[in-house]
């Protein structure tokens, strides 16, 4: 339903802000909380929050079940029950502890916190499919979304520490920030090429089924995104210690991308709503008529 992809896409832009912070804080920052850092940081926790609670409460109403308990006697229900209390205790811990205390313990903390919900809530998804590689499907599936996190999570993060330090102290920080964000385009790039080979099946299903129309329309985005990104590490980047132009430039493409971002989070939330297009695809060749009940982020196929 649209309110079940509108909760996974505030799910999934929480835990995106909430690693961003773990990874950025810690490694970029070397533990250190930005100017406006600890507002951002709660967001995010109540972005996730937000999120989970929508997506319980509408597999609740997708399923019909006069209560909660129902639901969270079914496999699917008690992934549903981890992936919330991961995100509500956890994370909520995690945030609390940063919030009181920012050290690169307590960026750490957050981080492994906000992993494990990521790792939960793949777990819930298409990736917990029956396979024999699926423990291998898993753990691509949960280094494509952490790296996500890493790379496009940091980036409100990078804006606020752009106000803080002086040039030569920004200027490090962006390069640390840019080695970093590089190598998780490289895992997010591996994985979802990957990924996306898996679940599309064949090219035709790319344009004859929902699922892949709506991978279409993140891959377009996406394109767009690594254009920005390539401008920044390659063109802007080495040139910031130049002066305010430099940086004004930066900045304003930094916001592009994270305006992107969101936009291609969104589209994710539809996206791992939908049955694999392979599925679609058999379903529609066969004949028969199949309806997708969809938990959260997980499906089946019934015919």
């Amino acid at each position: 339903t649209t309110v079940a992809a509108a909760g996974r896409w505030l799910l999934f832009a929480g835990l995106a802000l909430l690693l961003g912070a773990a990874s950025t804080c810690w490694l970029v920052l070397r533990g250190r909380l930005p100017g406006g850092g600890l507002l951002l940081l709660r967001l995010g926790w109540l972005l996730a929050a937000v999120g989970v609670s929508t997506v319980i409460l509408s597999e609740r109403a997708i399923v019909r079940a006069p209560s909660l308990l129902p639901l969270f006697e079914t496999p699917e229900g008690l992934l549903l029950l981890g992936l919330a209390a991961a995100v509500l205790i956890f994370c909520g811990v995690a945030v609390v502890a940063v919030g009181v205390v920012a050290r690169p313990a307590t960026f750490v903390l957050l981080g492994l916190a906000t992993a494990t919900a990521m790792f939960v809530l793949i777990w819930a998804g298409h990736a917990n499919g029956a396979s024999p590689w699926r423990a291998f499907t898993l753990a691509g599936q949960w280094l494509h979304v952490a790296a996500g996190g890493v790379w496009v999570g940091g980036l409100p993060w990078l804006l606020l520490a752009l106000r803080g330090p002086n040039g030569l102290e920004r200027a490090a920080a962006v390069r640390r920030f840019s080695l970093i964000a590089s190598g998780a385009l490289g895992v997010v790039v591996l994985t979802g090429l990957s990924r996306a080979v898996a679940e599309v099946g064949t090219p035709a299903n790319l344009i004859h089924t929902s699922f892949g129309r709506t991978l279409l329309v993140k891959l377009a985005l996406f394109g767009v995104l690594l254009a920005l990104a390539a401008l920044n590490h390659f063109i802007l980047v080495p040139t910031l210690g130049g002066g305010a132009v430099g940086l004004q430039s930066f900045r304003r493409t930094v916001r592009g991308e994270v305006v992107l971002g969101v936009a291609i989070l969104a589209v994710t939330g539809v996206l791992s709503g939908l049955a694999p297009a392979r599925f679609s695809a058999a379903a529609a060749h066969a004949g028969t008529a199949s309806q997708v009940v969809l938990t959260g982020t997980d499906y089946a196929t019934t015919a």
